[in-house]
């Protein structure tokens, strides 16, 4: 699991942010520093974990990055642990001492060039997935709910973090589903079948004109303790639980809008952040977790067109 390690000076933070978005939007894992860490005294641990975990160092060099502290400490520390640095030139700024020895790049060239830089290890993958054949045909598991129904399970996307899976009866071909049940869990235990739970408050829901069960399940990194959790100092493991979440509807609604059904068992700020990406093209029910609830989630909110 890694990403690309993004240094650059505030001053340049509306390019720095044009140049995150083309990554993101391309799939690529980036380690940014988003939170407020920089004025705060858990600054230098929390680059260094970041530095730690990072494949790779691009440096938005400029004037103001040859002239800010923050940038020159990071080069720094990205060379004592050994880390592959690029520099992506702004300018005709002559780079530092630290970064003569690179092979620089150019903001002026395509961001393809820059992506053909990086290691493919970092950027999210789309899996084979056919729409129109049955989820049985394709299943890398399935699983028996309490329901007494099976359930086929059907790898969609991979980062460097997070999965997602296509859910439903083996006999079910997704093709543009009306509704799709989104189980986000970035949170408890590996083995917990959430999926289950999820099924449940659908059938819980079901009427005549209810269309066949289609569910994203999309999880993020395991921790020691065999448990999914996102780092609270890794930025870059929030964003791509985010972009893994949108990537993966987008994929399954290329030619209309399903209604979202998100079912969340993870924190409440993950929960917004990906409902403000979604409620100007979808309309998303959000449901929060229960413990031990009948259903086990309960609508809390609808965001709206």
């Amino acid at each position: 699991m890694s990403y690309v390690f993004f240094s650059y000076s505030r001053k340049d933070r509306e390019r720095a942010k044009e140049i995150v978005d083309g990554l993101r939007a391309r799939g690529v894992v980036v380690w940014q520093d988003i939170s407020d860490i920089r004025g705060g005294a858990n600054w230098l641990t929390s680059i260094q974990k970041g530095l730690d975990g990072a494949a790779l160092v691009l440096v938005l060099w400029s004037a103001s990055a040859s002239a800010s502290n923050w940038v020159r400490e990071e080069v720094q520390l990205a060379k004592v642990k050994n880390k592959v640095v690029v520099p992506y030139r702004l300018d005709d700024t002559p780079l530092s001492d630290d970064l003569t020895m690179t092979n620089a790049l150019r903001t002026d060239e395509r961001i393809e060039t820059l992506m053909a830089h990086l290691p493919k290890d970092i950027i999210r993958r789309k899996l084979p997935f056919d729409a129109a054949r049955n989820l049985g045909a394709q299943a890398s598991k399935i699983w028996e709910p309490e329901t007494g129904l099976s359930l086929a399970s059907v790898p969609l996307l991979q980062s460097s973090f997070c999965a997602a899976h296509v859910v439903g009866a083996p006999e079910t071909a997704v093709r543009q589903p009306g509704t799709l049940w989104v189980c986000v869990q970035f949170t408890r235990e590996a083995n917990q079948n959430a999926i289950s739970e999820v099924y449940r408050v659908y059938l819980s829901e079901r009427d005549d004109d209810t269309p066949p069960f289609v569910a994203l399940h999309i999880t993020g990194p395991v921790n020691y303790d065999d448990k999914y959790m996102l780092d609270n100092d890794n930025p870059a493991q929030w964003q791509d639980a985010m972009d893994t979440t949108v990537s993966a509807i987008q994929r399954l609604s290329e030619t209309r809008y399903p209604l979202l059904n998100v079912m969340s068992v993870a924190p409440a700020a993950l929960m917004m952040g990906i409902g403000s990406k979604l409620w100007r093209f979808w309309t998303a029910h959000l449901y929060n977790y229960v413990p031990n609830g009948k259903p086990p989630y309960r609508r809390v909110l609808t965001l709206q067109q």
